[in-house]
This record gives C-alpha cells, sequence and structure tokens, in this order.
C-alpha cells in the first residue's frame, strides 16, 4: 500500500486489483487493474502523476494515476530468465526518471519514461534465510536520486550509484543484533540510512558505512521507519492488537492505537511521516494521522481468497467464505451487495480454514486455520445458529487444521476432514457417530454426499475414492482410477488420447475434486495427473463402480480442483487451478451424457477454489482466490 505525495490518496495493491481511497473520506472511490490482478507492489512518483505496480508473474506496470490508464509494461521475468518472479518491492527516483523493482529472485533498476525496455542494473542478491523476510526485498532512492540503497544480501545493504553502476558502500551489522532487513528509509539530507527488522532500527552514515547510533530494539512483530520533513526519524512498531509511534531519537511513544488481530497484511507510512495506514487480518484498513485519532474502515467484501460459495433462500442470495476473513458473508443476488455478515468468533484471532451452512439454512460451522503451536484450538469445530447468532456447540475430535465440513442434505449428519482422517457427527445430539478410515492422504474438499444424505463418496490425492454408508461407517465401493479404460471411454483430443493409451503403466492420479449427480445415479471426480498426461474428468456409475468416461482436459484447465453438476443433472461444471502463463483461468461446462465442452468462461486471473449453482439452475457463481465472485448467466443452457 502507498499514500500519495500530496496525502489526499491511499493506494492498496490486492489479489483483486488496485484499490484507491480517499484519505478525506476514507471510501473506495476506484478499483483498476482488475482484469489481471494479483498486485503484489504498487508506489507512487514523488510528483503523483505515475503509480506503479508489480504482480505475482513479474509483471511491472506504470499506470497515469489520474485517469488509471497503463502506460508503460516491463517483464521482470523476462529479463531475468526466471520463469516468474513476484514483485516484492516498487520504487521511483525522486525525478520520475527510473523505476526499481525487487523479488526473492533479483533487483533491477529500469529507465522508463526513455526507453521502457532499457535494463540500467541488474542486482542479484544472495536468497540467505530468504523465507525469513517478511515484505521480501526492500529498496529506496536517495532523496537527490543518485543512490540506490538494496537489500543485497542476509545482514547486508549495499549501496547502488546509479550513473555509474558501481556499489560504493556495504553496510552491515552482525553483532550483537542480527539484522535480517526488510525496510529502509533515507534521511531528507541523504546523509543517513535507517533500516529495520522485526525488532530492531539500525542507522548508518551513507558516507562513512559506520553505525550512527545504536540499534533500538523492540518487543514487536514489526517496525517500519520514516523520516519526517524535518529530519526526526519515527518507527511504527506493529504488536499483537496495537500499534505504537516512536519518536527514535528522543526514544518516546508520540500515539498509540488500537488494530485487533495480530495477522496484517501492510502497511506504510506517508512520505512526510505524519500519517500511517496499516491494514489487519479481518480486511480493516487503519489510518493514523498525527494529532488525531485513528480511522477504521473496512475493504469492501473479500480481500483474499474465497474458498466457498452456497446458494441459499431458494437462491436469492449467496454464502460466501473466506480463509482471511472472521466473517461469512451473504450477498443480495439480484442487487449484488452484501446485505449480511456473519461474525464467527473464533479463538486466538484464528481465521477460518473451512466452513458449511446446512441445508435448512439453520446451523453454521467452521473451524480455524490458524493459531499458535500445539494451540489445543486448532482443529476445533463451532457451530452457529444463524437466526441467534448464538454459539451452538464446540466439537472436539480432531488435533490439526479442519479443511473440509459438509453437511448431509437431510441435516442429519455434518463430515468434518482432517488430514487422512475423516470424521461423522449426528447433528441431533451433536456427538461423533464414526470414523471413515482408508486414505493415505490429506481429504482436503473432496467430499460430497448423495442426495438422499444415505451415502457419501471422499476422495484425496493418494489416487483413492470411496462410497461410505453414512450411517453405519462402512465402505461400500472403491471407485477405479489408476485402472486404464478401454479406448472409446475416453473423451478429449486424438492426440491426449493416443499419449494416455500408450502408457506402458497408468499415471498417477490425484482425486481433487468429487460431485454427486442430482439423481444420484453419478459420481464425477476430478483427477489431476502426474508424468506429462493430462487432467481428467472420471464419471462413474454410483451404484456399480463402472466407469462412464474420461475426459481428458485440455492444458489450460489440467488441475480440475473443483466441480458442480447443474440441477438438472444435464451439465457438469469444472473449474481449475492457474497453469503458468495463463492471463485468465476457465471454467468449463461439460455435457453429461457425451462429455463435450459445449462452453467455456473466462474471467477469474487465478486459481477457481469453488463453483455453486443455484436451485433453479440460471445462475453459476464461481470464487476464485483473487478474492471474487463471480455469477454467469446460465439460462442459455437450460
Amino acid at each position: 500500500m502507498a499514500f500519495s505525495p500530496d496525502n489526499e490518496r491511499l493506494v492498496i495493491a490486492s489479489r483483486i486489483g488496485c484499490w484507491e481511497y480517499s484519505l478525506a473520506t476514507l471510501e473506495p472511490h476506484a478499483l483498476w487493474e482488475t482484469e489481471r490482478g494479483m498486485v503484489s507492489a504498487i508506489s507512487f512518483s514523488q510528483d503523483a502523476r505515475w503509480i506503479a505496480t508489480g504482480n505475482y508473474e513479474g509483471i511491472v506496470k506504470i499506470w497515469n494515476s489520474q485517469t488509471e490508464q497503463c502506460i508503460a509494461q516491463i517483464d521482470v521475468s523476462e529479463n531475468s530468465g526466471a520463469q516468474t518472479e513476484v514483485i516484492d518491492c516498487l520504487t521511483f527516483s525522486p525525478d520520475g526518471h527510473y523505476l526499481a523493482a525487487s523479488s526473492v529472485k533479483g533487483s533491477a533498476v529500469y529507465a522508463w519514461q526513455r526507453n521502457t525496455d532499457t535494463l540500467i542494473a541488474r542486482l542479484t542478491m544472495e536468497r540467505i534465510q530468504a523465507a525469513s523476510s517478511i515484505a521480501g526485498y526492500p529498496l529506496v532512492f536517495s532523496p537527490d536520486g543518485s543512490l540506490l540503497a538494496y537489500k543485497s544480501a542476509y545482514e547486508e545493504i549495499s549501496l547502488l550509484h546509479i550513473e555509474t553502476g558501481d556499489v560504493i558502500q556495504v553496510l552491515s551489522n552482525e553483532y550483537p543484533y542480527h539484522f535480517d532487513c526488510y525496510r529502509l528509509a533515507f534521511s531528507p539530507c541523504g546523509g543517513y540510512l535507517a533500516a529495520c527488522t522485526k525488532k530492531s532500527v539500525h542507522v548508518w552514515d551513507v558516507h562513512t558505512g559506520t553505525i550512527e547510533m545504536p540499534a533500538a530494539v523492540y518487543a514487536t512483530i514489526q517496525v517500519i521507519p520514516c523520516y519526517t520533513a524535518n529530519g526526526n526519524l519515527r518507527v511504527a512498531g506493529r504488536y499483537p492488537n496495537e500499534v505504537v509511534i516512536w519518536d527514535i531519537a528522543k526514544q518516546e511513544k508520540i500515539d498509540t492505537f488500537t488494530c485487533q488481530g495480530q495477522y496484517r497484511t501492510a502497511a506504510c507510512f506517508s512520505s512526510d511521516g505524519k500519517r500511517f495506514a496499516v491494514v489487519n487480518g479481518n480486511g480493516d484498513i487503519h489510518v493514523w494521522t498525527e494529532s488525531n485519532p485513528s480511522t477504521v474502515v473496512p475493504l469492501t467484501g473479500h480481500f483474499r481468497a474465497v474458498y466457498s460459495v452456497v446458494f441459499c433462500q431458494e437462491g436469492r442470495s449467496l454464502m460466501s467464505g473466506s480463509r482471511d476473513c472472521s466473517e461469512n458473508l451473504f450477498w443480495d443476488v439480484a442487487q449484488r451487495q452484501i446485505n449480511q455478515k456473519f461474525p464467527l468468533s473464533l479463538p486466538n484471532d484464528a481465521l477460518p480454514k473451512a466452513s458449511a451452512l446446512s441445508p435448512t439454512e439453520e446451523f453454521l460451522a467452521a473451524s480455524p486455520s490458524i493459531g499458535p503451536r500445539k494451540d489445543p484450538n486448532v482443529g476445533t469445530i463451532k457451530i452457529w445458529d444463524l437466526a441467534s447468532g448464538n454459539e451452538v456447540v464446540e466439537l472436539i475430535e480432531h488435533q490439526r487444521q479442519v479443511y473440509t465440513l459438509t453437511f448431509s442434505p437431510t441435516t442429519e449428519y455434518l463430515i468434518s476432514a482432517c488430514g487422512e482422517k475423516v470424521v461423522v457427527w449426528d447433528i441431533q445430539r451433536w456427538e461423533k457417530c464414526h470414523s471413515l478410515v482408508g486414505h493415505t492422504d490429506t481429504v482436503r474438499t473432496v467430499i460430497a454426499f448423495h442426495p438422499d444424505g444415505s451415502r457419501v463418496v471422499t476422495g484425496a490425492p493418494d489416487g483413492y475414492a470411496f462410497v461410505w454408508d453414512v450411517e453405519r461407517g462402512e465402505k461400500l465401493l472403491c471407485l477405479p482410477v489408476a485402472k486404464q479404460l478401454a479406448p472409446a471411454l475416453y473423451k478429449g483430443s486424438s492426440k491426449d488420447i493416443e499419449c494416455v493409451l500408450a502408457q506402458q503403466e497408468p499415471a498417477r492420479r490425484g482425486i481433487r475434486a468429487i460431485a454427486f449427480s442430482p439423481c444420484g445415479t453419478l459420481i464425477a471426480g476430478g483427477m489431476q495427473i502426474v508424468d506429462g498426461m493430462p487432467g481428467e474428468i472420471r464419471v462413474w456409475d454410483a451404484v456399480t463402480s463402472e466407469t462412464h468416461m474420461a475426459i481428458l482436459l485440455p492444458p489450460s484447465c489440467k488441475k480440475p480442483y473443483t466441480l458442480a453438476f447443474s440441477p438438472c443433472g444435464r451439465y457438469l461444471a469444472s473449474g481449475s487451478w492457474w497453469v503458468m502463463g495463463q492471463a485468465k483461468v476457465s471454467i468449463r461446462l461439460w455435457e453429461v451424457a457425451t462429455g463435450e465442452n459445449v462452453a467455456t468462461f473466462w474471467g477469474h486471473p487465478i486459481d477457481i477454489q469453488d463453483l455453486a449453482f443455484s436451485p433453479d439452475g440460471t445462475l453459476l457463481a464461481s470464487a476464485s482466490f483473487d478474492g471474487t465472485i463471480v455469477l454467469w448467466d446460465m439460462k442459455l443452457y437450460l
């Protein structure tokens, strides 16, 4: 995130795109770069004319800050020779002639105004303990634009002279405080450089390379530095539930404000040090202004991966769940807006990993995804009464994160999966019935009930899919997965069919998605296949386990991680995960009788997490890792 130099705007990079907030009203007034999304870094030029963005594929773009029009684009991955480089940090030189970009694999300085394709320098950084750096590799220009300071190794900062390309100074401070730097700030005079680690602040004299002042140490999650216009060094110390602004020279607290939630995604000072913004794990933006209390404003909707969508209230509403939000959202389908937020009170500021709405819309189940090591609450399942908002019961069985929660269609049972352990719960008594034992790998979202609720099918990356009697907990069928089929059962390109049939041994197949047809006669399974083979969607007879067909998937959707039958049973929708080189991820509609791909929808730039048809089949909702939900008009296919 970044403040505009005139302190009128705050821009935030997200998986959805770039949000722009007015600081006068703290209301969002623009959302752009949504076509590709997955924005990982953002920066203003000093004259506020330009905004630079970087994304998860190593693409840097320069935008006109008033019109949000892209005027230049640089492919960092192309220059570095790497397949992809997530852009971590961007910064303009004061005169706007240069733009520096960094990633975990390297750093580059570009002359984008005169010639956008000219690489001025590529600076290789040692990747020692790279994973320990919270904010990647920081870099900053000196006030006169002659120097670029950047993290060149663990416990090391280098100063590059822009005109000559020479490294004129290497700054380090290995003892007594170890020094994994992730934030840098030059003093207004350019003579001093401040660097912050998680818990300490270090200041060097740039000309001599010596430490100017002893390291100041704080018991914080993160420390962020900034110089004011008169040269005073301030830092923001981020604690689990508050932020403290310090004056470093005086070692005094300037202000303290509450910021609930330990997990935060972004934070920054304004260029004059008079404002500070931070986003917490719930998506709340806290903006502190000198001599004024902090103001809190929520990000709109989900700001990270949406892992589940389900239609309710006879299709008038849509419930969505996000792993990075402490509430489930209920959307008005007709108005395309949020009409209710249901808070999930999970322990230790944890966020949900899985949630499920009962078919009667009476109960909501959720389980936390994060917490301290050996936290007894991880693996706990909480049940709420939707009407009253009260917690009904807490189910304790799992010792690790619960990845899947699914109610039976009759609301008699709840199934939870943690690792390879699958548990059936009796909803009437809120007691464990039995465990379904058979898988040797994590059962994530691969659970589906028969429409009458008497049977359930489970799958896992171990390559097995089982059908169970829910009441007795007995295994009824093992669906054939690895078995090679007769040529006539394969649907796809002739080249892919020949490739599959030519195999000496069947490729390993991991079950990634599973679904029962509305009539309960068929089971569809999405399989990601290794060894260079195309992905598959297999369709089995739900009673005999006989394989009806195997749809061989094209490269653009070879990771079928979610499936949904249309209510009429005629179509099967599949969503896939992103594949290297794709600008968009496809959702495909298959005719169940023939295996024909009757339609393909391109809307999300990244992984499709979930699919759901409305009860009347007129809408298909798709949830994505980028935090968006797209509604597709399906009337043409009814």
